[in-house]
């Protein structure tokens, strides 16, 4: 078990003290002037068949990015404490994941390992079936993704991004915002079909 502070001072709209709130592993134990403290709890034992309705682990047959092209094995070597990094992170930063024939595809996971902070801030996930034509699958922000993640200690729980099942032979995640300070990492990553 660990706990989480909100400041308002920091979360001036709510949005953060709003999710915790909604969230079923947080409970709200108090809050004393602009600070509220919620208690977390782990997770609930995993539920192989909800497990396996979440989807399964696609092969990857290339991928590449834009940025630190040598670092990209570190994506998939099945180690949490190595990474694939951009830098600090750039709007039209990307990674592009070829699945070598085209599949049916319903989400993407991103594992933070220990780089909990190094979070893409505003992602774009778009899916094609020549790597020509791009359609928007997804958009919007790891924020609450992150959070979650950070709670395990094991450091392998991955930030889950879902959508409607598409057929694609390439999956592109790219950013569509910059931060000067915080990195984009990656330190593993799975493409996810039926």
């Amino acid at each position: 078990m660990t706990t989480a502070v909100v400041d308002r001072n920091e979360d001036s709209d709510g949005k953060w003290d709003e999710y915790l709130r909604s969230h079923p592993a947080a409970t709200h134990v108090c809050t004393i002037g602009q600070q509220s403290l919620y208690r977390m709890t782990a997770p609930p034992a995993v539920d192989t068949a909800a497990a396996h309705r979440a989807g399964t682990p696609l092969r990857q047959a290339v991928i590449r990015a834009n940025v630190n092209q040598e670092l990209v094995p570190f994506m998939v070597d099945g180690d949490v404490t190595t990474r694939w990094e951009s830098g600090p992170q750039g709007e039209g930063m990307r990674v592009d994941v070829e699945l070598g024939t085209v599949q049916t595809v319903q989400g993407v996971d991103l594992t933070l390992g220990r780089f909990v902070e190094d979070f893409p801030r505003q992602m774009v996930i778009d899916a094609s079936e020549d790597g020509e034509r791009w359609r928007e699958v997804w958009r919007g922000t790891s924020g609450g993704r992150a959070v979650i993640s950070s709670f395990d200690i094991r450091e392998a729980v991955p930030m889950r991004y879902r959508f409607d099942p598409v057929q694609a032979r390439v999956i592109r995640m790219r950013l569509a915002t910059s931060d000067e300070i915080y990195f984009w990492s990656i330190a593993e990553m799975k493409i996810i079909g039926p």
